[in-house]
């Protein structure tokens, strides 16, 4: 894995953005961070991964402020800071799992790596609440 697909992954990073677009379309407030995270791990090197999730990020600004009507005001800019580093903490933590999980097979690879992603995205989300204000009822299930 990570191969660093050189000329297709520019056809692999279209392909995972435009799906997270519908995504972020169908469901208004949602965008598959731990997702993109996890597959560009998996699949692209180091440097592609982080730019695919920057590209996930530009994407979800470009819907919520284009098309969803985000408000322009600071803590509106300052949570889509937050999420694009917390769509960077989702590769970033899907690579640290996928090297300790190295003699593993895919089938137990791709799990680890999405829950590792799930956790960096969200644990940075976390953090960012807790400097900007969120509550912690965010995080609980309804």
């Amino acid at each position: 894995m990570n191969t660093g697909l050189s000329g297709s992954s520019h056809i692999w990073m279209g392909v995972v953005v435009s799906i997270a677009i519908l995504f972020r379309f169908a469901l208004a407030c949602g965008m598959p961070f731990a997702a993109i995270g996890a597959l560009a791990a998996l699949t692209l090197s180091p440097r592609d991964a982080v730019v695919l999730a920057g590209l996930g990020w530009f994407a979800n600004q470009v819907v919520g402020f284009g098309f969803l009507g985000y408000p322009l005001d600071a803590m509106t800019f300052a949570w889509g800071f937050a999420l694009g580093i917390s769509a960077v903490a989702a590769v970033g933590a899907a690579f640290l799992a996928l090297s300790h999980t190295e003699a593993f097979g895919a089938l137990v690879r791709l799990p680890i790596a999405f829950l590792a992603a799930w956790a960096g995205q969200q644990g940075t989300v976390y953090v960012a609440g807790l400097f900007l204000g969120a509550s912690e009822a965010a995080f609980a299930p309804d």
